[in-house]
């Protein structure tokens, strides 16, 4: 099994039934005495749309399950 991190999602593009979900990490790197981030390519994950479907509902389920215990807030306050 392969363990990859990251920081979130570039891109999510759909072509022959195949889910192409690009991943980054956010990477500081010094410019002039300050450190900037950049967006670096930590990877891609390749669904079958079925299972796309199946991450969507298993994440708005975490989701749910966190506002339940009070660990995040929506944004608009509902």
């Amino acid at each position: 099994m392969t363990n990859l991190y990251s920081d979130g999602i570039v891109n999510i593009s759909i072509r022959d039934g195949v889910t192409r979900i690009e991943l980054f990490s956010i990477k500081s790197v010094p410019d002039n005495n300050e450190k900037k981030e950049t967006l670096d390519s930590s990877g891609v994950l390749y669904l079958p749309v079925t299972g796309f479907l199946r991450l969507h509902d298993q994440i708005n389920k975490a989701i749910s399950d966190m506002q339940d215990k009070g660990l995040i807030k929506r944004a608009d306050g509902k």
